[in-house]
């Protein structure tokens, strides 16, 4: 059991560790990866047709606080982009990715009748 999301489109996971030494876990791709978008320009992070892959490595303190959490680009077991998240920054204003929602509207049932062959329709007309 892993836990994969997606931001765009593109699947990300975590894993426990240094961003520059990924245990081998983190680097299994998983059946949702296969197919997955990229963050970036294919020629931008083009390297001899290795696999690229999204994490966010959580470096922990012995009691198991966060110390770090960083963004990382791997391509096969090094990383090609590192950003370090940064944690003693407030968040500022996140929008919505879809506008907000019309209320419905009531719209009236539908005239439900029996299906009618070629033949019935001609006699009706």
């Amino acid at each position: 059991m892993e836990f994969v999301f997606s931001i765009g489109g593109v699947g990300m996971r975590f894993y426990r560790g240094e961003p520059s030494d990924p245990h081998e876990r983190a680097l299994r791709q998983t059946f949702s990866e296969l197919a997955q978008m990229s963050l970036f320009a294919e020629e931008e992070l083009e390297r001899s047709g290795e696999t690229i892959l999204y994490r966010f490595a959580v470096e922990t303190d012995i009691d198991g606080s966060i110390t770090q959490i960083t963004f990382v680009v791997l391509s096969g077991s090094s990383p090609l982009i590192v950003w370090p998240v940064p944690l003693d920054q407030p968040v500022v204003g996140i929008a919505p990715i879809r506008p907000e929602r019309s209320d419905g509207v009531v719209l009236p049932f539908p005239k439900v009748s029996p299906k009618k062959d070629e033949k019935d329709r001609k006699t009706e007309d």
